[in-house]
């Protein structure tokens, strides 16, 4: 007997809600790319100590323009991600002041996790 393959993006869902693992495997339900949603992502995910926080705020933004495209291809619309680059651009300066006093508790966090489990053979 095989055993049915999962996926490492499973696990999350399924540690979130058992459910959503079910719901995500229904083929008929697509998840539209919220622009907004990838861009605050890849902030979180692109920071460090090193420097001004303003400073890398538009430093991953303009990296993040450049990248997303990419990796997403047609489920991206150039438009969309221009005027949300442009909507997160004006929030950064408020962004940068409402990290910066909380940036020591969340900064450094281990982005790259080592993910195992005998049981399910990952």
């Amino acid at each position: 007997m095989m055993a049915t393959p999962v996926r490492i993006s499973d696990i999350g869902l399924y540690l979130r809600c058992p459910r959503l693992v079910y719901f995500d495997a229904l083929s008929d339900l697509h998840r539209k790319v919220s622009t907004e949603h990838l861009l605050l992502r890849g902030f979180m995910l692109g920071l460090s100590e090193d420097g001004p926080l303003k400073n890398q705020l538009f430093d991953c933004l303009e990296k993040l323009k450049q990248e997303l495209p990419v990796i997403f291809g047609d489920e991206i619309d150039l438009q969309e991600l221009g005027q949300s680059a442009r909507e997160v651009e004006a929030l950064i300066p408020g962004m940068a002041q409402g990290l910066d006093s909380v940036a020591s508790l969340i900064l450094p966090s281990e982005v790259e996790l080592d993910l195992r489990s005998e049981r399910i053979g990952l």
